[in-house]
């Protein structure tokens, strides 16, 4: 996808990550090329083994292609060395997890603060900001709580917070809300949707659920690590719509199709 009136953050060509089994390759990611526009959410959705983390992990640079072009907000990730693109990603990028993977022994406020002081931050400036994004997910007054005295759905938000302590302009999401109930999982996407629209940052899920998928500006859609299609949110109203034209999307490329409530 090409756009000429907003700003291309990152952009993608020709993507390919092969494995080996044995004996066997395995193209994990098949020729891919997408733009990430910064101010908008994307989706990607795709049976199990489809290639979807495995491209999310290029996307942030924490794999790096065979082949292919990939550049972030103008910088070639493949010249980079691996300290400067591991500068890159902890500076420009965050990453959010299945699992919030917050320590469990902290509090809220020094889990979020964390990136921070291990990138050489006084406490005190890490905290501040700390403080800050947890206000901006709604969990101020939850600040000096650990993680065992709150909800999934708590827990999640402040993995999000942690991810944009830097203030990133592309935040990933591998499977955000898989360990969470119907209600917090839309939470937790709206809450990401809203980062992107408010701060023009770039955010791209990796989910299986159509219902998530529907808050996205976008939805790609993975088969054998191929990008085989690309639904806008103009073209889909419900979860439903999502789930019967990745089931169609499945069928044409004879692979298991994401489930959703009543189909």
């Amino acid at each position: 996808m090409t756009t000429t009136d907003r700003r291309a953050l990152l952009q993608a060509s020709g993507l390919q990550k092969r494995f080996t089994a044995g004996t066997d390759a395995i193209h994990a990611v098949d020729g891919v090329s997408i733009d990430l526009i910064a101010g908008e959410t994307v989706a990607i959705m795709g049976a199990s083994g489809s290639g979807k983390t495995t491209l999310l992990h290029l996307l942030g640079g924490l794999l790096r292609p065979d082949s292919g072009i990939l550049r972030f907000a103008g910088a070639d990730l493949a010249t980079l060395s691996d300290a400067a693109l591991t500068s890159l990603r902890c500076e420009r990028m965050g990453i959010v997890y299945q699992s919030s993977n917050l320590i469990p022994t902290l509090s809220a406020l020094d889990n979020v603060a964390l990136p921070m002081l291990l990138n050489g931050s006084s406490r005190t400036t890490a905290r501040a900001a700390a403080h800050e994004r947890l206000r901006e997910v709604g969990l101020g007054a939850r600040a000096l709580h650990r993680p065992g005295q709150m909800s999934g759905g708590e827990q999640q938000r402040v993995a999000i917070a942690r991810a944009l302590i830097a203030k990133p302009e592309l935040v990933l999401a591998d499977e955000p809300t898989g360990s969470l109930d119907r209600q917090n999982s839309l939470d937790v996407c709206q809450l990401l949707h809203q980062v992107a629209a408010d701060r023009s940052r770039s955010v791209v899920i990796v989910t299986h659920d159509p219902a998530v998928a529907l808050l996205a500006d976008r939805i790609l859609v993975l088969s054998d690590g191929k990008l085989v299609s690309e639904i806008s949110r103009a073209d889909v109203a419900t979860a439903e719509e999502v789930a019967i034209y990745c089931m169609r999307v499945a069928r044409r490329n004879q692979v298991f199709a994401p489930s959703s409530p009543g189909i």
